[in-house]
């Protein structure tokens, strides 16, 4: 079963965002929709104990979400506040999808797979706090658990073609063979016309008549 690394804050120059974003849900396109999946993990005491919650995507399906809460703290350990004087906070925490096992883990091994991802959490939160612009997200690859090798979830979900083109699509093949029966028609009708022509007896001079 895998789990994949994941990073939800905010720094004195820019509001919450994704800073560490799985691989799977990157690549899928989701990474926006990710965000506000987890938002509500913003809410509850900042104690850092491990929680879980159950989220879910039309296109990534179900995900276990398991994460700490803490206070983000300066380079001089003292708290970091917005510009509205509320103490800015950071999630830290794993994302284990329906497809890659059951989605269960202990609080325990939760606790463990968190404190394996910090170092790379870590290292891209000081450079997301340091920016003064908006920098890419950092795309994270999956960690393996002890309950088995890790594997890939499955594919995104592919979005059936809405009824209206399949429609649209079956209308615009029936005019076009309804054009090319008539065109058909027409051309039939035109050519005995064209061979009666071609082959009428020429009318003799009005003098050879006369003789």
């Amino acid at each position: 079963m895998g789990a994949w690394p994941f990073l939800l804050g905010a720094s004195d120059y820019s509001d919450y965002r994704v800073v560490v974003c799985p691989d799977f849900i990157a690549q899928s396109g989701r990474a926006r929709a990710f965000h506000g999946m987890v938002e509500s993990c913003l809410e509850g005491d900042a104690d850092e104990s491990v929680r879980s919650t159950q989220v879910t995507d039309d296109r990534l399906g179900p995900c276990s979400v398991f994460y700490r809460l803490r206070r983000v703290r300066k380079a001089d350990g003292d708290a970091a506040y917005d510009a509205a004087g509320r103490p800015l906070l950071r999630v830290d925490g794993v994302v284990v999808p329906r497809g890659a096992g059951d989605g269960r883990l202990d609080p325990a091994e939760a606790s463990g797979l968190i404190d394996r991802a910090l170092p790379t959490l870590d290292s891209s939160f000081a450079d997301f706090w340091a920016a003064k612009r908006r920098i890419p997200t950092t795309v994270s690859r999956q960690l393996e658990t002890a309950k088995g090798p890790a594997r890939q979830p499955p594919p995104p979900r592919l979005r059936r073609p809405r009824l209206t083109l399949v429609l649209a699509s079956a209308l615009c093949l029936s005019l076009l063979g309804n054009a090319l029966l008539l065109w058909g028609l027409a051309s039939k009708d035109a050519e005995p016309a064209q061979t009666r022509e071609h082959t009428a007896t020429p009318a003799r001079p009005p003098h050879e008549a006369d003789r």
